[in-house]
């Protein structure tokens, strides 16, 4: 079975009890802090590991999981013991996006020719949140062939505000023979 269809079904159980226990914010910070753990290569050899005690690895996540919710730490527990440490990233993410549906935020990603600083993402941020009417979570990479603008995927929209898109369709135009 694929690993995404098992990261979603811990993290719909998850969800259910955090929200069914009012501490669906707790979960998300618990979920990062074992995300984080458990997604250290030296760390996922040690859990992984046959020749390493259960009772190491218990003492191992006490050490590393600090303020995480006893639950939290039993997931984790859990996912060591059945060999699926491997899913914490994944449990997270779905978990997340679990998360923006219960909130009506949506997840955006801008594509930008070179890195943005802080101010032009909460321009961009504002921008998109104008052209779609809803909360957004951001997130940036950085494609340097898109030459110049960026091109923003909300949702299931698209839209493209890059150099390289304008030039193709100039591009097109002239081919196509540009009215003269």
């Amino acid at each position: 079975m694929p690993s995404g269809g098992s990261a979603r079904r811990y993290a719909q159980a998850v969800f259910d009890i955090a929200r069914e226990q009012d501490t669906l914010d707790q979960w998300r910070d618990d979920l990062q802090t074992v995300a984080d753990v458990l997604g250290v290569p030296d760390v996922q050899a040690f859990v992984e590991s046959p020749r390493v005690t259960q009772a190491n690895k218990q003492e191992l996540l006490d050490q590393h999981l600090g303020e995480v919710a006893p639950m939290a730490r039993n997931l984790a527990m859990i996912l060591i013991r059945r060999g699926r440490a491997h899913l914490a990233q994944g449990i997270l993410d779905e978990y997340l996006q679990m998360l923006d549906g219960e909130r009506g935020i949506v997840a955006a990603t801008v594509t930008s020719a070179e890195p943005m600083d802080d101010d032009l993402q909460d321009q961009v941020q504002q921008l998109l949140h104008r052209q779609v009417g809803r909360d957004l979570r951001l997130s940036t990479d950085v494609d340097p062939e898109i030459l110049g603008g960026f091109i923003a995927r909300v949702g299931d929209r698209v839209l493209d505000g890059s150099t390289r898109s304008r030039l193709r369709a100039m591009r097109d135009w002239l081919r196509e023979g540009a009215p003269g």
